[in-house]
This record gives C-alpha cells, sequence and structure tokens, in this order.
C-alpha cells in the first residue's frame, strides 16, 4: 500500500508541475531568446535534476517540451538517454551517480505508448505530456551502493526549432526508500567491530552513522557519557559520546586529540539522525544531517590504530561505556574513511555509499535481520576479519525507515 501511495504522490506533484506549466505556455520568458526549446522541468535552469523515490512498485514522473514562443509549424524532437550528461553533472555536482540500467527506464506518452520522438504542434509551445517510469532497483543494485540516476537530454530531430543547450538536458536522480532491518542495541550487547586493515596510520578520517536512542538525559550531567564510537588507537583517541558532566545529556560531544568540542544540536529521543564527523587535518567538523553544526580546530595529530585491537580484539567499540550507556540504540549505515569527505559527499550518501569509495576502511550497513554479526561491506573487507558482532543476543527491527520521514 505504501509503495502505490508513492507512485501516486509522485505523479501527481509531477502532473500539478506539467499543468503549471501549460497555465503559461504562452508567457514570455525573459533572459532567454526567442525560438528555442528546452526540458519543461529544467525551467531554462543548466545542470538541472528531479528526484525520484523508489518503493517496490513501477514509478513514474512526468514531462514535456516546451519552445518560448508558439510554434511556427509542426516541429519533432528526441528525448534520450545521455551518459556524458551526468558526467557533466557528476563534476559540477560532486556527486558519483552512474547510468540506471537501459531496461530498468522508458520514456512513454501519457498513455504509457513507447515515444520514439516528441512534436509540438503549431501554434502551441508544449508538447503533450511524457512519462519517464522507473522499475525497482533489485536487491543485487541496492547492496552494490552505487548511486543510479537517468540522465536525458532532447535534440531537435528536424532542425526547425534550436534547442536551448543549457537546459537540454535533466537528471532523474533515484532515491531509494531507506527502509531496512536494524539492530537494536544497549551496554549488554555492545557492537566490537574490525577495520579492513588496508590503513593503520591516516591524518584525516570520516566516520558516519545513522543513529536512534530510546534514552538521552536534557539536564547538565544527566545520563551523560553513552558513548557511542570508541576508535582503538594508538597515542590519540576518537570517543563520540552524548552527554558529560558539565553539559546535557541530549547533547553530542568527541573527545580527541586531547581536545573535545559539543553540538550545538540537542537531540530527541526515538528520532533518527545522520551524524558525520570529519577531520581534514586542521579541523575536525560535526555535519547534523547533512548540515555543518559545528567544528573545532586541532593540531593535526596522527591516527595509529592498536595492532592488538584493544578489548575483544576490536578496532572500534558501539554502546560501550559500560553503567553509563542507560539507552536502548539503533544504528544503520556505519562507515569509516582514512579521508577527509567533503559536505556533499555526505549529504549525497547519508542512506548508503558505494563500497569502493576511496579510503573506506569499514562499511557496516547493520541490515542483517537476524544473528549477532555484520557484514563488511568495504572494499577488500575480508570474511570473519572484516566483520563486526555484538557482545550478547538483541532484538532485531524490521522494516525501519532510517532518514526520520
Amino acid at each position: 500500500m505504501k509503495n502505490t501511495i508513492i507512485k501516486y504522490v509522485a505523479a501527481g506533484l509531477a502532473l500539478v508541475a506539467l499543468s503549471a506549466c501549460h497555465n503559461a505556455e504562452y508567457a514570455p520568458l525573459s533572459g532567454v531568446g526567442s525560438g528555442v526549446a528546452f526540458i519543461a522541468q529544467t525551467q531554462t535552469q543548466a545542470y538541472a535534476s528531479q528526484g525520484i523515490t523508489l518503493g517496490m512498485e513501477e514509478v513514474f514522473v512526468e514531462t514535456a517540451i516546451r519552445l518560448t514562443d508558439p510554434a511556427a509549424e509542426d516541429c519533432s524532437f528526441t528525448l534520450a538517454k545521455d551518459a556524458t550528461a551526468l558526467e557533466k553533472f557528476n563534476k559540477r555536482k560532486s556527486t558519483t551517480y552512474v547510468p540506471l540500467p537501459d531496461d530498468f527506464f522508458s520514456i512513454t506518452d501519457a498513455e504509457d505508448n513507447p515515444v520514439t520522438q516528441v512534436k509540438v504542434l503549431k501554434g502551441q509551445s508544449m508538447s503533450s505530456s511524457l512519462r519517464v517510469h522507473v522499475k525497482p532497483l533489485t536487491d543485487e543494485m541496492v547492496d552494490s551502493g552505487l548511486k543510479y540516476a537517468i540522465p536525458v537530454t532532447l535534440k531537435s530531430q528536424d532542425a526547425k526549432v534550436e534547442v536551448l543547450e543549457s537546459a537540454a538536458s535533466m537528471v532523474y536522480v533515484l532515491n531509494r526508500l531507506p527502509i531496512q532491518d536494524v539492530p537494536k542495541v544497549n551496554t549488554n550487547s555492545k557492537i566490537l567491530g574490525m577495520f579492513n586493515g588496508k590503513v593503520s596510520t591516516f591524518t584525516q578520517w570520516t566516520w558516519e552513522v545513522n543513529v536512534n536512542m530510546d534514552q538521552l538525559g536534557t539536564g547538565i550531567g544527566q545520563l551523560n557519557n553513552q558513548a557511542i564510537l570508541n576508535v582503538t588507537l594508538s597515542g590519540n583517541e576518537i570517543y563520540v559520546r552524548f552527554g558529560d558532566a558539565p553539559i546535557e545529556g541530549n547533547r553530542l560531544q568527541i573527545k580527541t586529540q586531547g581536545t573535545q568540542f559539543e553540538s550545538q544540536t540537542l537531540f530527541n529521543i526515538n528520532t533518527w539522525y545522520h551524524i558525520a564527523f570529519v577531520c581534514n587535518g586542521s579541523q575536525v567538523l560535526l555535519y547534523i544531517n547533512g548540515q555543518l553544526d559545528n567544528s573545532l580546530d586541532v593540531g593535526g595529530n596522527s591516527y595509529t590504530l592498536d595492532e592488538n585491537g584493544g578489548d575483544g580484539g576490536s578496532n572500534f567499540q558501539m554502546a560501550s561505556s559500560g553503567s553509563y550507556f542507560k539507552a536502548n540504540a539503533m544504528f544503520a549505515e556505519m562507515r569509516f574513511w582514512s579521508v577527509a569527505r567533503s559536505q556533499a559527499e555526505i549529504q549525497n550518501n547519508m542512506y548508503s555509499c558505494d563500497p569502493a569509495s576511496e579510503g573506506l576502511m569499514c562499511y557496516y550497513k547493520f541490515n542483517e535481520g537476524t544473528g549477532t554479526s555484520f557484514t563488511d561491506y568495504s572494499l577488500g573487507a575480508e570474511e570473519g576479519a572484516g566483520r563486526a558482532h555484538a557482545a550478547t543476543d538483541f532484538p532485531w527491527i524490521p522494516d525501519v525507515r532510517i532518514d526520520g520521514k
């Protein structure tokens, strides 16, 4: 039912936008020039994109071809996949989308008939409606961590109307609903994990996770020191926790390089957040839900993993502060890199990422749905050594939407 709702909501929104274009089809477009064609939804803007949310059923969005002036005679166009347009888009937007395979999408008319050419009739400034249909991604495509998009480019078929080059392309970005099974752990079932061993010393790093806590203090020192990450290092530390004696229990804090700083944000219980800490060598930056929350200058010290793996032979631990950790915590999409990720990279990959990403030392989706061990999806991770596990049994919560929506 929820996928059917998504289908009709997406189609409805597209129809509203398209209707607005039709209502203004004869209005002049200032600053564009006369007698040119473009994809209506670009609104003449370069590097335009539109998100398509995918569930378990096929969905579609609507589009059309618009002219700046009514056509003097019938004119024809093609709208087709263009990988080059996606390369330019990725470079401009600092994204890493790959083209969706051809058999997963199609372009049709409003009656769902395949379209090979698009016509704008004499006296009109808009073509009839077109639909871009998208099939659901396979489990293998989802597990790959790749981000898919459909880049299309408009071309004139009869050279009767010039195409506005800056608005000739549109990128449909595919977003799969971030729904998965998640572990619900506490201090008894703390998570102990390993990195893939490719890097032992680094000066830059990034850590990301989606987290939901069911207990957080609101007063100074209340429910303090609930640690959601402790990396086992020689001569340094990366220690992330909710609360400390002099701050509220629902404020996030990191201790590293002999100093510490807190989030501006006060967190709510039973709410999903995406958290990212980035150390670029001179600063540590905190992003919450993709937005910069706070930062601190640091001395550029290096970090060296403990060869012995610390307690339990682990490179990192989560929910690991003993009796201080009062909450049940749910985690999803945890990654650690030996490079500093940009804000754009963080924003575009909060709910999935490419396992072959540069510097990725571990990637735990925490979506197994059963058992007490977790798969490391990072490229080159070995079975066993490249896995994490919980200290004791814990419940799995099925079909959780981890973006908080």
